[in-house]
C-alpha cells in the first residue's frame, strides 16, 4: 500500500472513531442505565443523588429536605446549578455534563500521552478509553466519576508537561499544577484525590537517592506538595470549615458505614470478592468487560515488578520521561486497585477514576508490544499468574452462563492453566515469538477488543429501554402538582418532573419522621417492593405499606425482577408533627 493510501485510511479510521465517540455518547441520552453495568440498584438512584441540591437550586431556589450532595462535590454541584438554570433541568441536561467533560477529558489524554510516549501509544490509549463500553456508558450518566476522571486526567497531563520541562523551574510550575488539580479533584468527587499517591511516591523515591538527584526529587516533591497545599486551603476555607459539622456526619456515614470492612474477615472476604468474584468484584469485572485492556496492563505489571529478569531483553535509549509517565499511571490504577479490592462497597462506576490511566499503560503496552511481550516471557512465575487469573475467569465466566454454579471447577481449570503456561515458559517449549511479524500481536489485541467491545455495546444498543422516564412521566401525570414524594429510589424518577423528592437513608438522612415533616402537602412513598422490600420502611412504617394503600407500581426498572411500589400517604393517620 502507497504511503499516500495508508495515510487516507488511517485518517479516515481515526475520524470514524471520533464520530463514534461523540454520536455514541449522545444517542438516546434519555434512556435507562445499562443494567449490565453494575450489579449495584444505585444505577437506579445515584443520578437523582448527584443532581439533588442543583435541581432544587433550579426549581425551588432552596433545599427541601436533609440530603446534601453539595456537602462532598461543591465544585460540581456548583457547575450543575448552572447548568440547570441556563436550560433547565432534566436527564438530558444532567447527563448533557458528564458529556461534555467525558469528550473533553479524549484530547487532553492525547496530549499528555502524546508527550509522554509519542503517538502512536497516545492514539491507542485514547482510542481504548474513548470506545470503551464502560467509560463511554457511564460517561452518559450524571454521575461525578466522569468529572473526577476529567480532573485526574488533566493533572496527568500537567505532569507530562513537567517531564518535557527538564529539571528548572518550569518543571516546578508544572508539578505545582499537577498538585493544585489533585487538590481540587477532592471538591469533584473526594475518592479521586487517592490519585496523589502516584506522583508522591514517584517524586519521594527520588529524593532519596544520590546528592544532586536526590536534591532535585526533594525541589520537585516541595512544589507538588504546595500546589496540593494551596487547592486544598482553598477548599478548607472555603468549604470545609463553614460545613464541618454535616461534612462530619456525611463523611462518616460514607467511610464508616459503608465502606470500610467491619472487622478483618471481612476485609478478607472483599479481597477474595475482589480477585476471585463472580457476580461481584473488580477482577471479574474487568476481564468480563476489558478483557485486553486488562491483559495488557497485567503484562506491564509483571515486567515492572520483576524489572532483573526482563532486563537481558537488550534496548538501548529508555526514555526516563516515558518510564516516570508510566510508572504514574501505573501506581495511579494499581491505588485504586487496592482501595476496590479493600472496601466494603466498590460498585462498578468508581473503576471510571482509573479507567484513563489503564487505557494510557494499555495503549503505552499495546505500542511497544513486542518488547513488552519478550519481557513478559522471561518470566515464568509472571506468565503462569496471569493465565491462570485469566483462564479462571474465563472459565467462571462460561460456566456462569451455561447456569454451572460454583467456583471449584474454574478454581482447578484456572490453576492448571496457569501451572501449565509457567512450565512451558520456564523449559522454553513454547515461547512464541512475533518480532518477524510484529504486526501480527497487536492486530489480534485490537481485534479481539473490538469484538468484545461490539458485542457489549451491540447488547446495550440492541436493549434500549425508557422506563425509568415513562415511570417519571407517569408520576408527573397522576400526582398532584404540590405533591411530596419520599424514599432513596424517587430522586432517580425525578429527573424530569418538578415534584419535591426526599430521598430517605437510615443513619444518613431524613430517616426521623419523613412522612409526617411534610404534611399538609399531598405525600407517596415510593420504594423498592415485595421480594426486595426496604427494611426501614417496613421496620417503621409498616401500616402505610399495606396492600390497599399502593395505587401503582413499576416492574423491570433497571431489573426485571425490581418491583417499584408507589404508596398514598392517608392524611389522617400521619398527620404533621
Amino acid at each position: 500500500m502507497k504511503k499516500s493510501s495508508r495515510a487516507l485510511l488511517v485518517g479516515s479510521i481515526l475520524l470514524l472513531a471520533v464520530v463514534l465517540m461523540i454520536v455514541l455518547r449522545t444517542v438516546a441520552l434519555d434512556s435507562d442505565a445499562y443494567p449490565r453495568l453494575s450489579w449495584s440498584s444505585a444505577l437506579l438512584t445515584d443520578e437523582g443523588f448527584y443532581i439533588h441540591d442543583a435541581r432544587n437550586a433550579a426549581l425551588f431556589g432552596h433545599p427541601t429536605d436533609q440530603f446534601s450532595n453539595a456537602l462532598i462535590m461543591p465544585l460540581l454541584s456548583a457547575l450543575q446549578t448552572q447548568v440547570f438554570r441556563a436550560i433547565g433541568t432534566g436527564a438530558v441536561q444532567a447527563r448533557s455534563v458528564s458529556v461534555v467533560l467525558g469528550l473533553l477529558t479524549l484530547p487532553v489524554l492525547l496530549d499528555a500521552l502524546r508527550r509522554a510516549f509519542g503517538m502512536r501509544a497516545a492514539l491507542l490509549g485514547t482510542l481504548l478509553l474513548g470506545l470503551d463500553h464502560v467509560s463511554l456508558l457511564y460517561s452518559r450518566l450524571a454521575l461525578m466519576d466522569t468529572p473526577a476522571a476529567f480532573v485526574l486526567v488533566c493533572a496527568f497531563w500537567a505532569w507530562a508537561r513537567s517531564g518535557e520541562a527538564g529539571e528548572g523551574r518550569e518543571r516546578s510550575v508544572w508539578l505545582a499544577l499537577c498538585g493544585s488539580l489533585l487538590g481540587l479533584c477532592w471538591s469533584v468527587r473526594g475518592l479521586g484525590a487517592l490519585a496523589f499517591a502516584a506522583p508522591a511516591l514517584l517524586l519521594g523515591r527520588e529524593a532519596m537517592r544520590g546528592s544532586e538527584e536526590g536534591g532535585r526529587g526533594r525541589s520537585a516533591l516541595a512544589w507538588l506538595l504546595a500546589g496540593l497545599c494551596v487547592s486544598l486551603a482553598v477548599y478548607v476555607l472555603a468549604w470545609q470549615l463553614p460545613h464541618r459539622a454535616e461534612l462530619a456526619r456525611v463523611n462518616h456515614y460514607y467511610l464508616f458505614e459503608q465502606m470500610m470492612p467491619h472487622g478483618f474477615f471481612a476485609f478478607v472476604r472483599n479481597w477474595q470478592t475482589g480477585l476471585f468474584g463472580d457476580n461481584r468484584g473488580l477482577m471479574p469485572y474487568l476481564f468480563r468487560h476489558q478483557p485486553i485492556q486488562t491483559c495488557l496492563v497485567l503484562v506491564w505489571i509483571v515486567g515492572r515488578a520483576f524489572p532483573g529478569e526482563g532486563a537481558s531483553v537488550e534496548r538501548s535509549g529508555i526514555d526516563v520521561k516515558a518510564v516516570r509517565s508510566s510508572d504514574y499511571l501505573g501506581l495511579w490504577m494499581v491505588v485504586f486497585w487496592i482501595l476496590m479490592c479493600s472496601i466494603g462497597y466498590a460498585p462498578s462506576r468508581y473503576y471510571v477514576l482509573f479507567l484513563p490511566a489503564m487505557a494510557g499503560l494499555a495503549g503505552r503496552t499495546l505500542s511497544d508490544i513486542i518488547y513488552s511481550w519478550r519481557c513478559f516471557m522471561l518470566i515464568p512465575i509472571g506468565v503462569g499468574i496471569v493465565s491462570g487469573l485469566f483462564s479462571y475467569h474465563l472459565f467462571l465466566s462460561m460456566l456462569h452462563h451455561l447456569g454451572v454454579g460454583g467456583t471449584i471447577l474454574p478454581s482447578l481449570l484456572g490453576v492448571l492453566t496457569g501451572l501449565t503456561c509457567h512450565a512451558m515458559t520456564r523449559r522454553k517449549t513454547f515461547v512464541p515469538d512475533f518480532s518477524k511479524q510484529p504486526i501480527r500481536l497487536p492486530s489480534a489485541a485490537l481485534f479481539i477488543w473490538a469484538t468484545v467491545n461490539l458485542c457489549w455495546m451491540g447488547d446495550w444498543l440492541g436493549h434500549l429501554t425508557y422506563r425509568q422516564r415513562d415511570a417519571d412521566r407517569w408520576l408527573a401525570a397522576n400526582l398532584p402538582a404540590n405533591s411530596v414524594l419520599i424514599g432513596a429510589v424517587t430522586p432517580g424518577l425525578c429527573l424530569n418532573n418538578r415534584f419535591v423528592c426526599v430521598n430517605v437513608i437510615a443513619k444518613l438522612c431524613n430517616d426521623h419522621q419523613p412522612v409526617e415533616r411534610y404534611a399538609p402537602a399531598p405525600r407517596y412513598v415510593i420504594i423498592l417492593d415485595e421480594k426486595w422490600r426496604e427494611v426501614w420502611w417496613q421496620r417503621n412504617y409498616p401500616e402505610l405499606l399495606r396492600p390497599e394503600n399502593r395505587i401503582h407500581h413499576f416492574d423491570g426498572l433497571l431489573r426485571p425482577f425490581f418491583v417499584i411500589g408507589v404508596y398514598k400517604v392517608n392524611d389522617k393517620n400521619y398527620p404533621a408533627k
